[in-house]
């Protein structure tokens, strides 16, 4: 199991290392916050060594046994880490909530799968990195020292030493310290598609306001004048919540660079398939400076060139709906 090695995980020993990890993982979750103490001596158990690490629970892993902790690492709640192969971490890093590592492999092939091996590779993490809430370390990864791991990210790759990798699946952007403290500037810096991801799951125009910079131009597919200025294209991006919000809209696409984004979209609306496209691009806050759409049929055009109209003449008609 831990050579990577194809392993059965009903074999009764692993089966009951997963048991006894399980419930130390449930006593240190029900144990006071106030007793540090006892939660230390919990966690020492699960891995089976001292550590000073801190663990918001709940926290999950597989076996615990094969995590390898430096010093001072914190863990945010809702940690999982499926420790089927070393996972190793070194000193003063740092993981935000929901963080997922994995090192278990699954056969690609399904006559595989129903055979019931598994196998497994080593996840390595260095000193004083950074992994931002929700993010997913794959199997057989390596993440350099000092790197920055951008919130929701699908690492599937190595990160070298130093940089800052974003996306699903990530890739490297830029040097990490241009997104570290040692740039303070940089800390107030807009996630810019996480954040167009979170506005639109909530269709809330409101969250708008932060994300579009002042100069903010809007380029609809059906209106040929660019509409410029933060209050024309939040004004336009309202109205495409209320067109889009259909719930068979989802984004099939998304390339990411370091100043703007593609996602490509399909949804249903009035029988008619619709496909399109949002170019984003954003200035150095990560506000966004430009705003693209484009669609694809022809009969598309034409019944979100309605839609839009009626939108925007009930936006005019009642401003504070």
């Amino acid at each position: 199991m831990i050579a990577g090695e194809p392993y059965d995980p009903a074999d009764a020993q692993i089966a009951a290392d997963r048991v006894a990890a399980r419930g130390l993982c449930d006593r240190l979750a029900a144990t006071p916050i106030g007793d540090a103490a006892a939660r230390q001596r919990l966690l020492a158990q699960l891995l089976g060594r001292d550590t000073d690490a801190v663990v918001t629970v709940p926290f999950h892993c597989d076996y615990g046994y094969n995590i390898h902790l430096g010093r001072k690492v914190y863990f945010n709640v809702d940690c999982v880490v499926l420790d089927v192969a070393p996972v190793r971490i070194g000193d003063h890093t740092l993981f935000g909530p929901a963080v997922q590592i994995y090192t278990a492999l699954h056969p690609m092939e399904a006559a595989e799968r129903r055979r019931g091996l598994e196998s497994a590779a080593p996840v390595t993490i260095g000193a004083d990195v950074w992994v931002g809430g929700g993010a997913i370390i794959c199997p057989g990864v390596t993440i350099g020292d000092g790197a920055v791991i951008g919130a929701g990210s699908v690492v599937t790759r190595d990160v070298p030493a130093g940089m800052f990798a974003a996306g699903n699946p990530a890739r490297v952007l830029r040097a990490a310290a241009a997104t570290t403290m040692e740039n303070p500037q940089a800390m107030n810096r807009i996630d810019t598609v996480a954040a167009w991801h979170r506005v639109l799951a909530d269709k809330n125009p409101d969250g708008l306001d932060r994300l579009l910079a002042d100069d903010a131009v809007f380029h609809s597919p059906v209106v040929h004048r660019p509409q410029v200025g933060k209050a024309l294209t939040k004004a336009y991006l309202s109205a495409a919540f209320g067109v889009f919000g259909d719930p068979s809209f989802r984004y099939v696409r998304q390339i990411v660079g370091e100043r703007d984004a593609l996602l490509e979209f399909e949804l249903q609306i009035d029988g008619i398939h619709i496909n399109g496209v949002d170019l984003i691009r954003w200035n150095d806050a990560g506000r966004i400076v430009d705003f693209k759409v484009m669609l694809r049929p022809l009969k598309a055009v034409n019944l979100v060139h309605q839609h839009m109209a009626a939108m925007l003449q009930a936006q005019a008609a009642n401003p504070k709906a």
